[in-house]
């Protein structure tokens, strides 16, 4: 799972399912982020759902959106035209 996950995002920028929603894994830049932040994340995203879903809990609460593990890294999930 780990490996799928970070070579999509890492490749294309997004998993099979964030491209049917048309949603892109982008740095602060705009930019797709390498393999290795891609695969960090990952494992971030793993432990921010594990501690009672407080990593995507807490979007709900802040202007930007950005989950924990967003923040971590410095990514934004973003709507692709």
């Amino acid at each position: 799972m780990a490996g799928y996950c970070a070579w999509f995002i890492g490749r294309y920028g997004a998993t099979p399912g964030k491209m049917v929603c048309k949603l892109r894994v982008v740095d602060s830049s705009g930019q797709l982020i390498a393999y290795p932040r891609a695969l960090c994340r990952f494992f971030a995203e793993m432990l921010s759902f594990a501690v009672l879903a407080i990593g995507y809990i807490m979007t709900v609460f802040d202007k930007e959106k950005p989950s924990l593990h967003d923040r971590f890294f410095s990514t934004r999930v973003v709507m692709v035209n």
